[in-house]
């Protein structure tokens, strides 16, 4: 996709974020994220509008032993790693704690409507998201990454909704929420 093509899908998705009622994080509690990269959905404009909000915003960071979590303190607090994705600075940022995770921002390559994910190959969120089993879990990406039917096994966690530019789709009632 183009970049103009991607900015616009992200200003849609962001919206429809607001609109779905996802961005009201209960007292206390946290988002977890990833920082977007290249032509991934758009997650900036989502951190933004949470932090702006007030609300704790956790990003994650790729290592061999899987995902750590650490809280986002700002641009300012993000480094390059060896992919150039930008990661939270452990020098900066305190560790996330997991148990007051509500809702968890998951990539993905494409997903299906009833919460298959196929990801990077590497299984990081599938090994991370039992860690917050009270955590609503969204599967963030463009309509065209949805396809008929991922194929799945006892491991791979589903997503509770998918959201796109089209809107907030619930992967258990097979229905978009109306925004």
């Amino acid at each position: 996709m183009e970049n103009a093509q991607i900015r616009a899908l992200g200003a849609r998705i962001r919206s429809n974020f607001k609109a779905s009622g996802l961005s009201k994080v209960p007292e206390g509690a946290s988002v977890m994220l990833y920082a977007s990269f290249r032509n991934e959905a758009d997650t900036w404009g989502i951190i933004d509008d949470l932090t702006a909000a007030g609300a704790t915003v956790l990003l994650s960071r790729t290592r061999k032993a899987g995902l750590e979590v650490y809280e986002y303190k700002g641009r300012e607090s993000l480094k390059r790693n060896s992919f150039g994705i930008l990661d939270p600075d452990p020098e900066v940022c305190p560790p996330g704690d997991l148990e007051k995770v509500s809702l968890v921002i998951v990539p993905g390559v494409v997903f299906d409507r009833r919460g298959g994910r196929v990801g990077f190959g590497a299984g990081y969120y599938d090994r991370f998201l039992p860690k917050v089993p009270q955590a609503v879990k969204v599967g963030l990406c463009y309509e065209n990454q949805i396809i008929g039917s991922v194929p799945t096994d006892d491991n791979d966690i589903p997503m509770d909704y998918l959201l796109t530019e089209d809107g907030l789709f619930n992967c258990r009632t097979q229905y978009y929420t109306s925004l």
